[in-house]
């Protein structure tokens, strides 16, 4: 991250609090560029849960970035993911004296932007050339006393920006 407006002769309110000047400018540069498949798995055989609750939950995600200044802040995101994304959930429970909670989850690129400044200004790219993420829930569930919740998510490109500013273009191409 490389940050402009900081006064090199200010001395911090604290120890180990960086200070910025009033009226500070925040530049934030993420790059993030992934070539590796990520897959992540669970697989379980559960039998027998006398009192409680079951769940298993997976997740896998390329690449993902948050943001948060309390400064005017100006954001360069460029994520690109060439690679498979796939979070795969597989269950085989029974006997269960509670609830059964099931979840897979698949980012490609994710990013957050949270700022609180008279000015904001969001430039994103983001790229998933991969094939599509998948998220997968194979589960054999039988004699379950309480509810049963599953849910699955696959995300290709995600951006989610937040600010109070007056002044505030947000692009994501």
């Amino acid at each position: 991250m490389l940050t402009r407006g900081r006064d090199p002769k200010s001395k911090p309110d604290a120890p180990h609090t960086p200070h910025l000047r009033i009226g500070g400018v925040t530049d934030v540069l993420n790059g993030q560029v992934n070539f590796s498949n990520v897959w992540s798995k669970i697989d379980a055989h559960v039998d027998d849960v006398g009192e409680g609750d079951f769940g298993a939950v997976t997740a896998a995600v390329g690449n993902t970035a948050q943001i948060f200044t309390l400064s005017d802040t100006f954001v360069e995101n460029d994520q690109k993911n060439e690679a498979f994304i796939g979070a795969q959930t597989d269950v085989n429970a029974s006997n269960i004296n509670g609830w059964v909670g099931l979840g897979a989850t698949a980012l490609c690129n994710g990013a957050s932007v949270s700022t609180d400044p008279a000015t904001t200004a969001v430039n994103s790219r983001q790229f998933c050339g991969g094939s599509d993420p998948q998220a997968n829930i194979n589960a054999t569930l039988s004699n379950v006393s309480g509810g049963v919740g599953v849910a699955g998510t696959a995300v290709g490109n995600q951006l989610q920006v937040g600010s109070n500013a007056k002044y505030f273009p947000a692009n994501n191409h």
